[in-house]
């Protein structure tokens, strides 16, 4: 499994369903929210989000905000030390969908310094987290990265529902991915924020919490489907409309 999961380079869509039985009547929850991608634009910071409602040990509803900035969508400049720096600020907004008020807001402001002059090519992601306490609802999550060296400015945005105990329901959260790359020693699962799997990650974790304030037993039947990705031969390039490339050897 590991094996077969490190060649895929996992574009993976994961269809999670849950079944709730309640005595004679089904309870089939298939709208479940499974996590999302990611559209880069060129010459903008490259942010990838990932963000789940849940209860915490305490009872109290959360939600966690997880995000990768990659280094290499980034501007740098040299600082007093001699490394490169660049500074970015993350603002995350949390709204109420019913109501539009806001219920959490927090701005993270952070620096990225690195003494190898490839860190502007490398494709390696710093990381943030953070855990807001909340109500239960249905939530908007904006998330805006900024590169405070060129102004420009990239926005992710992603819907949280958190059950309420009262509504005397059974319900499924937000399926969270994990992974852990098992070649380096004393590493811990860290988020997966989208769904283009990188291949050094060769053990996946999926995360999700069920709440049950109803009176009845539940069972949840659950199904996970992979979609290997495409090793066949490339097409030539005319079949897109393109001309073919044409290559000259020296001398010839």
């Amino acid at each position: 499994m590991q094996a077969a999961i490190r060649h895929l380079k996992l574009f993976l869509l994961v269809l999670f369903a849950g079944s709730v039985l309640t005595n004679c009547s089904d309870y089939y929850i298939d709208d479940i929210e499974r996590g999302g991608g990611y559209n880069y634009e060129f010459g903008f910071p490259e942010l990838r989000v990932s963000t789940a409602g849940y209860y915490n040990i305490e009872g109290t509803p959360v939600i966690d905000v997880s995000g990768d900035i990659v280094y290499a969508g980034l501007i740098y400049a040299e600082n007093e030390q001699g490394d490169l720096q660049a500074d970015v600020s993350i603002d995350i907004n949390i709204t109420d969908q019913e109501s539009g008020d806001f219920v959490a807001r927090e701005t993270i402001s952070d620096s990225l310094v690195s003494d190898n002059n490839s860190v502007i090519f490398s494709q390696n992601v710093h990381r943030f987290t953070k855990l807001f306490e909340v109500r239960p609802g249905a939530f908007d999550v904006e998330i805006v990265l900024t590169d405070e060296k060129s102004g420009k400015q990239t926005t992710q945005n992603n819907k949280v529902t958190i059950p309420d105990y009262a509504d005397r329901i059974a319900a499924i959260s937000e399926i969270q991915i994990f992974g852990k790359n098992n070649t380096l020693r004393n590493t811990d699962f860290v988020p997966v924020t989208t769904y283009d799997v990188p291949g050094q990650l060769d053990s996946l974790k999926f995360v999700v919490q069920i709440t049950n304030s109803t009176n009845n037993d539940i069972t949840v039947n659950s199904r996970l489907k992979k979609f290997r990705a495409d090793t066949s031969i490339a097409w030539p390039m005319k079949y897109s409309g393109l001309p073919p490339i044409q290559y000259k050897v020296p001398g010839n």
